[in-house]
């Protein structure tokens, strides 16, 4: 039995000695237990028991960046234990881009894409989180490197003209060269039969800017 203050709410010791239940908020408590055995001789003794947070992440998504443009996002986090630990778990970041274990993401992009990468936290106590983001680089000024789904196209970009330097099809897909500049860069990859086709648009009016899949 509980012989002195109470256990956290939401939790129950049974005459057995087992605490069951959900904290229903985060804190410290301290309690006296007494344990009585049949013939009524009984022992007591101080504990503290500690509610924590849920470790969750915070950030609902990351901000995009721009090829030769220097990046900084910090993620944040709550519950668990402090100090925390954040790694990609899974996927990566584009190229040029870190994260520390701070969860700072830093650097500077060198290649446009969609970049898939799942986030995970970590407490000190090793509680763990996880979340999926896509973080998209566009192209900035100058010579640049869009990576699509069914390959990668090198193009100059000069003020408000584009041009196709290169065409490179990922494995299983051709490239198709529609439009090679100065107004418009238009590359179209193709699979096998079945596979969604994967493309590429470039358009400078008055500034270039591209999209692709």
């Amino acid at each position: 039995t509980v012989v002195t203050n109470v256990l956290p709410e939401g939790l129950d010791l049974n005459p057995a000695g087992t605490i069951t239940g959900i904290a229903d908020r985060s804190g410290t408590t301290a309690f006296t237990v007494r344990l009585e055995d049949a013939e009524g001789r009984s022992v007591q003794r101080e504990y503290q028991v500690e509610a924590i947070n849920p470790l969750v992440i915070l950030t609902p998504s990351i901000p995009g960046g721009t090829t030769g443009i220097d990046y900084s996002f910090t993620m944040t986090g709550s519950g668990g234990r402090a100090p925390y630990t954040w790694t990609v778990s899974t996927g990566g970041l584009p190229s040029g881009l870190e994260m520390a274990t701070d969860g700072t993401i830093s650097g500077q992009p060198t290649v446009a894409t969609n970049a898939y990468a799942v986030v995970r936290v970590t407490d000190d106590d090793g509680r763990v989180a996880a979340f999926p983001y896509v973080l998209s680089v566009v192209t900035g000024a100058t010579r640049q490197q869009i990576v699509a789904r069914g390959g990668t196209a090198t193009v100059d970009i000069v003020g408000s003209t584009v041009n196709l330097v290169s065409a490179e099809p990922a494995d299983g897909f051709t490239a198709y060269t529609i439009h090679q500049g100065p107004s418009r860069v238009q590359v179209h990859f193709i699979g096998a039969d079945g596979v969604v086709p994967s493309w590429l648009l470039c358009e400078g009016s008055p500034d270039v800017s591209c999209s692709f899949d």
